[in-house]
């Protein structure tokens, strides 16, 4: 009775439990009154909390393919609702994301290979590290390879991870994975239809210095530069 509901088509996830938990959660499962003369309850049975911990949502939430609230290309985004150790439900909006790649292409002379890439949700071009997102099964590595490949035609002769590190966690569940890409080769780009990118190598001095000075605004780019610049020259 408490198998997961399947996912969105062409998804791996499991969206959780079915919407009838729900409800029964609701009629039959009320929280236990507190002590006399108080008006906070105690919360579940504690054998209940046992069994969510052990069975239901890792993340406290109940989900069923109704909370779907919309589903795109790459993302889509449900609804659910987080139960507190107190008993209380919180309702979340969540946006599920496979994951994504971010690669720091490093050349041999030292240059960085930043692309300038038009983002329509920005409504201008950002000075950017190449990145993408994962397909279904897709190892991060292979991933990191394919999309540098096709978004600045560089050929990776090494690549190590350097991080793995959440987008921004508050709405949305996307896990970034940062690799520093080295003996790189070139070759053709394979932009995919609508993709606005050129390639942009830059002095790691100048990088920086973008960074500081705000001419680079996205996050994953400041992630990585940063990351390199205190742990991985060094290493």
């Amino acid at each position: 009775f408490l198998e997961p509901v399947p996912g969105p088509v062409g998804s791996s996830t499991l969206l959780g439990r079915p919407a009838w938990l729900g409800q029964f959660w609701d009629r039959f499962l009320e929280p236990v009154p507190g002590p006399v003369g108080s008006s906070v309850p105690l919360g579940r049975p504690a054998w209940l909390g046992l069994f969510w911990e052990r069975f239901l949502d890792p993340a406290g939430c109940l989900m069923s393919d109704e909370n779907v609230l919309y589903t795109g290309k790459r993302f889509w985004v449900e609804r659910c609702q987080q139960v507190l150790a107190d008993g209380s439900v919180h309702r979340r909006d969540i946006v599920r994301h496979p994951g994504a790649v971010v690669i720091l292409p490093l050349l041999d002379d030292g240059r960085v290979g930043l692309i300038r890439n038009y983002r329509v949700a920005a409504g201008k071009t950002l000075l950017e590290l190449p990145a993408g997102t994962l397909e279904r099964g897709e190892d991060p590595e292979d991933c990191a390879r394919r999309e540098l490949a096709e978004e600045t035609g560089y050929r990776a002769e090494r690549l190590q991870r350097l991080a793995v590190f959440y987008a921004s966690p508050g709405i949305l569940d996307e896990r970034m994975h940062l690799y520093l890409a080295t003996g790189l080769r070139a070759g053709p780009m394979a932009l995919d239809a609508g993709e606005e990118i050129s390639v942009v190598p830059t002095a790691w001095d100048e990088a920086l210095a973008m960074a500081r000075d705000g001419r680079i605004e996205d996050g994953k780019t400041l992630v990585g530069l940063l990351h390199y610049a205190a742990f991985g020259r060094t290493a």
